[in-house]
């Protein structure tokens, strides 16, 4: 399955969203929060990388 093969994994994404943010358009954690939300990650997946 896709989990397993690291090839679906929200939290390595949602770490590799906020490392982009913050190096080409950084953004509050307001900001950030919300747009992982938009891309449908959920809230305990977010909460813990942001923290």
């Amino acid at each position: 399955n896709l989990q397993e093969r690291h090839l679906l994994d929200d939290v390595a994404f949602a770490r590799y969203w906020i490392e982009q943010r913050e190096s080409f358009k950084p953004r509050g954690t307001l900001a950030l929060r919300q747009e992982l939300q938009q891309k449908g990650l959920e809230r305990h997946i977010i909460e813990a990388v942001l923290t």
